[in-house]
């Protein structure tokens, strides 16, 4: 159960970690007679306990990631400003949306957004534009990008939130835009009332997958609320990794 596996975080974020064993994960599930929607069904009896409950996927569409798909109501897929990686956004899209009508889902793409840039290059600004181009066909590109600063490493090191060990640290305040961005669709999606506060647990349950694309894994962002439930081994709890998801 769901429920027997959250650990809770000093941030008041509940957090459902990863473990050696997800690497069998897919053979188990393959398995069941359920296998795409093993997740779905474990997460039923506690969507109703959380604001956002933000999935981190694997690269790619493999079964993990279809899972995620098949349990959510939206999927954020983030992009590292890279040549490998922006060209296959295009597919990783397309592999989302068949996969919406294979297994007939409710399933919104909330947008892309660039993650683990560094600005200061030509290639960047050429790499950003042509994400920023996706809006012409109706993908949803949020203003906000997510550089490679080295206290997003630093906090990830030492099993804590960027937001809470640099909060003065632009990065902490990309990632608090970038979740702003996301509750002005949510709000206007009628999801929940107003902006939730962490871990205030009203209860609208909205969840969200974050899809990779498969040529260039990125790491998952940090969930500002919810129940994020794939938050790296870090001992304690208390600690938090702040690593790539959320949608």
């Amino acid at each position: 159960r769901a429920a027997d596996l959250v650990e809770r975080s000093a941030l008041g974020v509940d957090l459902v970690p990863t473990g050696r064993g997800l690497a069998d994960a897919e053979a188990i599930m393959l398995e069941s007679g359920y296998s795409e929607t093993i997740l779905g069904q474990v997460l039923a009896p506690v969507r109703g306990k959380y604001d956002y409950i933000l999935l981190d996927c694997p690269p790619g569409v493999g079964l993990l990631t279809v899972n995620g798909l098949a349990a959510a109501d939206s999927v954020l897929v983030p992009t590292q400003p890279d040549y490998l990686a922006v060209k296959s956004l295009g597919t990783m899209l397309e592999a989302i949306s068949s996969t919406k009508v294979r297994l007939s889902l409710d399933l919104e793409i909330l947008g892309v957004f660039v993650n683990m840039g560094n600005r200061g290059t030509r290639h960047y600004r050429q790499m950003v534009e042509a994400v920023g181009a996706l809006g012409a066909d109706g993908v949803r590109v949020f203003q906000t990008t997510l550089d490679d600063h080295v206290a997003v490493k630093e906090a990830s090191r030492l099993c804590q939130s960027v937001v809470r060990c640099f909060p003065h640290d632009g990065s902490a305040g990309a990632y608090l835009l970038l979740a702003r961005e996301v509750d002005a669709l949510t709000l206007a999606h009628g999801a929940i009332s107003e902006v939730p506060t962490i871990g205030d647990g009203r209860g609208a349950g909205r969840l969200g997958a974050e899809a990779q694309p498969s040529e260039s894994p990125t790491q998952t962002e940090e969930s500002n609320f919810g129940l994020n439930t794939n938050a790296s081994e870090c001992g304690s709890p208390k600690n938090f990794h702040c690593p790539g998801a959320a949608t």
